[in-house]
């Protein structure tokens, strides 16, 4: 009596789709989940542990909140300017300047937060750059208007536009203050992130930026005047402007921290 060839073989020797293949593909499978569950796992709890670390550790809080603090000092006092409070001429002086002394000093005591607010400012700088360039593009189709010099008008205290004072503003103060927030309190809370999470994270941010935008423009009595109407058009355009600011942003934080797009755990290999 002649032996019977094994399951999934032909008596030809030639191999057949049977149930050895569908075990290899079941098991690939739950491996590769198994995995995905594994490194999720390691993630909050490495997160858990830097909360932790931080926790214990007041001065590096203490850091890394000075330096969110100061990133925000521009739009802080642009923000109190529309309000009403004061000219941004003197919000500059009552905010800004100091601030700025205050990163300075503070870089050159702790160099590692230094390191992180320079990584902001230049990321901060490219991200505003990129937006603007999309803003561009929507001013010269003519669907918004351009803003940012009266910004320098407000600075100088002539009331009069500035392209230079505007945009340098918006670039070093806005864009690359918002940088130095993002970063230093990404790198400080979160040093380890999934391959998404950078932009993710980024956007996520730019979305918070927007909204504070749109509270502005809201409750300031003169908010819409001086900067924009608020209508369908400008709130999709700038919801736009603001995802490609954070997106920038979160491909920096990638780039930073080194994170390359992730390659499929080697399988073990089932024998025929």
């Amino acid at each position: 009596m002649l032996a019977q060839p094994p399951s999934g073989i032909h008596a030809s020797g030639i191999e057949t789709a049977g149930t050895p293949r569908k075990s290899s593909a079941k098991y690939s499978s739950t491996y590769v989940h198994s995995e995905v569950r594994n490194n999720t796992s390691k993630s909050r709890r490495a997160v858990t542990r830097r909360f932790a670390t931080l926790l214990a550790n007041p001065r590096n809080l203490a850091l890394c909140f000075a330096y969110a603090s100061i990133g925000f000092t521009p739009i802080g006092a642009l923000a109190l300017t529309i309000g009403g409070l004061w000219s941004l001429a003197i919000g500059a002086l009552v905010l800004i300047v100091p601030g700025i002394i205050a990163a300075i000093v503070l870089g050159i005591r702790y160099p590692r937060y230094g390191r992180l607010a320079a990584e902001g400012l230049a990321a901060g700088l490219v991200a505003v750059l990129v937006y603007d360039i999309v803003r561009w593009t929507f001013v010269g189709l003519g669907w918004w208007g351009d803003f940012i010099p009266n910004i320098g008008g407000w600075l100088n205290g002539t009331g009069q536009p500035d392209w230079i004072l505007g945009y340098g503003f918006r670039w070093l103060g806005d864009g690359g203050g918002m940088g130095v927030t993002f970063m230093v309190a990404a790198r400080t809370f979160l040093p380890r992130l999934a391959r998404r999470a950078p932009v993710v994270l980024g956007i996520a941010y730019g979305l918070a930026i927007w909204v504070c935008l749109l509270v502005t423009l809201i409750v300031s009595p003169e908010g819409q005047m001086m900067l924009f109407p608020l209508t369908a058009l400008t709130l999709v355009l700038s919801w736009v402007g603001h995802v490609v600011y954070g997106a920038v942003l979160g491909a920096a934080l990638s780039r930073a921290v080194g994170i390359r797009p992730s390659r499929m755990p080697a399988l073990a290999r089932v024998s025929p």
